[in-house]
């Protein structure tokens, strides 16, 4: 049994690998992983309270849900593997930008950091609604199930991992810097 679900991953095509290998990296850095833990100490670095985190990480939960329906327009007229592509390009600069709104005057420190937050929802969408049919149509009947198990798993997976590694990263910062 273990051999034929192996034999089974191994004919599984190079888009579908790479889009396994950035689900896993989504769910060790943004979603779920180090991004998560350090952005809320970040914040409170900053001195904003729990009712700004709260409002922050449901502005992201809102924006998610609004961008979803579009994003499934998007996909269907510009193609699964494109918005796959254009979404982790949102994520990915929203989120490097995220940080630049610390040096925002302090009147627009809460805009600016919100303003961030929902391209990265809008690219979150477009990967999620886009990730379904993309497997769909990238793999096999065979090869379907073990897709899309590796999918619901990589996720969580890399995303505890990623967790655990951001719970070592103030204090490795912190001895690295002397501070």
């Amino acid at each position: 049994m273990l051999a034929t679900y192996l034999g089974t991953l191994r004919q599984i095509n190079r888009n579908v690998r790479l889009f396994l290998v950035s689900t896993a990296l989504l769910g060790f850095t943004v979603s779920g992983g180090i991004y998560p833990v350090l952005f809320n100490l970040y914040l409170l670095r900053l001195g904003y309270g729990v009712d700004f985190i709260g409002l922050f990480n449901g502005t992201g939960g809102l924006s998610f849900a609004l961008f979803s329906l579009p994003a499934g327009v998007m996909c269907r007229r510009w193609g699964n593997r494109r918005m796959l592509i254009w979404g982790l390009a949102l994520i990915a600069v929203s989120s490097g930008a995220l940080p630049l709104a610390e040096f925002a005057p302090a009147a627009w420190q809460k805009a600016a950091l919100l303003s961030t937050r929902v391209p990265t929802a809008l690219g979150f969408a477009l990967y999620i609604v886009s990730a379904t049919p993309f497997l769909m149509s990238s793999t096999t009947r065979q090869e379907r199930t073990h897709a899309f198990s590796l999918q619901t798993a990589f996720w969580p997976l890399a995303g505890f991992g990623g967790s655990l590694v951001a719970g070592f990263l103030p204090g490795f910062f912190a001895a690295l810097t002397g501070t």
